[in-house]
């Protein structure tokens, strides 16, 4: 609630720092095989016909660090077609350990960092999944969100959180 940002943000906005109180949200961890990121407009030039998504191996950690070169993808907002998609160098992963039930760092070998780590289908259902969170929240949103076990063979899209942009 006192960081400099919170403060900020109830001046600007006007709230009664009287009237605040903070939440502690629990929820479980998905041991994602690919994480990432995904703006419902581009970071760069505002544009908001483009959603942008960002993705790497293992869980969100070393992507939102800045320690990894992520996949990325421009996808139109009104097609859901490709704008852009470049495959970045992921040389790392951090990834849940569940027999020591902690988190590792791993050098992702030169085969996988050499494609992408996401399907086109899976990196378009992300997208339609940010445009139906920005839609339904009425503002463009900054959404982090995760590949995890779902049904055999197949890997489950996750909403990790989402706010803003």
């Amino acid at each position: 609630l006192f960081t400099p940002q919170a403060i900020a943000y109830r001046v600007k906005n006007g709230v009664d720092v009287r009237e605040v109180s903070m939440a502690v949200v629990v929820q479980e961890m998905v041991e994602s095989s690919v994480a990432g990121v995904m703006l419902t407009l581009n970071p760069t030039t505002g544009d908001a016909s483009e959603i942008y998504v960002e993705a790497t191996y293992g869980l969100g950690l070393g992507l939102v660090s800045g320690e990894v070169t992520p996949d990325s993808f421009g996808v139109d907002r009104v097609t859901l077609g490709f704008r852009t998609k470049a495959v970045g160098s992921k040389e790392k992963a951090y990834q849940l350990d569940s027999e020591a039930d902690e988190v590792v760092l791993r050098i992702v070998s030169d085969e996988d960092r050499a494609v992408a780590c996401v399907t086109d289908d899976e990196a378009l259902a992300i997208a339609r999944m940010g445009k139906s969170v920005d839609e339904r929240l009425g503002s463009r949103q900054d959404i982090e969100w995760a590949l995890g076990p779902g049904e055999p063979g197949a890997r489950e899209l996750f909403l990790l959180q989402t706010r803003p942009e």
